[in-house]
């Protein structure tokens, strides 16, 4: 999908396609962040998913960036 990202809004665009039009992005929601990836990781519209080893890195670091901070609030010093 051709995807425009609003400007005052806090999205941003964490990696582009060749042409320009964002590949991932990152935006605030809430308490949280959504983040968007612009492609679909099946073979009828990539090869993303059998590149070989990068999918799930990627994945996996994007869950983690999407929740990192949210439990700072429930963290208590004891003693």
């Amino acid at each position: 999908y051709k995807i425009d990202v609003p400007e005052g809004r806090g999205a941003r665009v964490a990696l582009r396609f060749e042409n320009g039009d964002p590949a991932i992005i990152d935006a605030p929601f809430g308490r949280g962040r959504v983040i968007l990836v612009t492609t679909a990781v099946d073979r009828e519209w990539s090869t993303w998913a059998v590149w070989g080893h990068s999918l799930i890195p990627l994945m996996h670091e994007t869950v983690n960036y999407a929740v990192a901070g949210r439990w700072t609030d429930r963290d208590v010093l004891v003693g």
